[in-house]
């Protein structure tokens, strides 16, 4: 749905509630379905030249149907222009390590490390994590990649660090994961 890309956590509240039918197929939206707004963040890279700053939300949706066991969605934003085009076309594709794993894009470990280590995902987005008995993670495109990156590095971070000596490979793990 368009509403990841609002830029404020009540627009995008306020988008998934009343959002006409997510689908062209009129099965419902999410909230339809249980799913509410939970946390929100819009992080922002400006840069010298205008038209390459970026702008990366991630968006926390929760499911308490079951008030025992809180699912949660956490949703990665999609490409969004051409500091993004430039990050992966044109930029280097070089494989890096990242939390622990080597043969990582480096536009994608990049964009990943600049997400965890803005203050608004430890201040929203982890605090809303730990709430979570079951976290799903969802991304198109670029957010698609983000996700594959966040779930490696939170599933399996700590089993590719042990014996590891590398700050930078658990720096990224460090500011990734959250407390269950």
């Amino acid at each position: 749905a368009g509403c990841v890309y609002k830029s404020s956590y009540n627009e995008m509240r306020y988008c998934l509630n009343n959002y006409e039918r997510e689908t062209s197929s009129r099965l419902g939206g999410a909230v339809d379905y249980g799913w509410t707004p939970f946390a929100h963040m819009s992080h922002n890279t400006e840069s010298r030249i205008g038209f390459l700053s970026d702008s990366d939300a991630v968006v926390v949706l929760k499911n308490d149907r079951n008030p025992s066991h809180r699912r949660c969605i956490v949703g990665f934003q999609g490409s969004d222009g051409t500091s993004d085009l430039g990050n992966f076309a044109f930029g280097s594709n070089d494989a890096v390590g990242y939390c622990g794993r080597g043969g990582v894009h480096r536009g994608v470990a990049t964009e990943l490390w600049k997400i965890t280590h803005n203050p608004q995902y430890a201040d929203e987005i982890v605090p809303a994590l730990e709430t979570c008995k079951e976290v799903t993670c969802v991304g198109h495109s670029l957010g698609g990649s983000l996700c594959n990156v966040f779930t490696m590095c939170a599933n399996t971070g700590w089993e590719n660090l042990d014996g590891k000596d590398d700050e930078r490979m658990w720096d990224d793990y460090h500011s990734l994961i959250w407390e269950v």
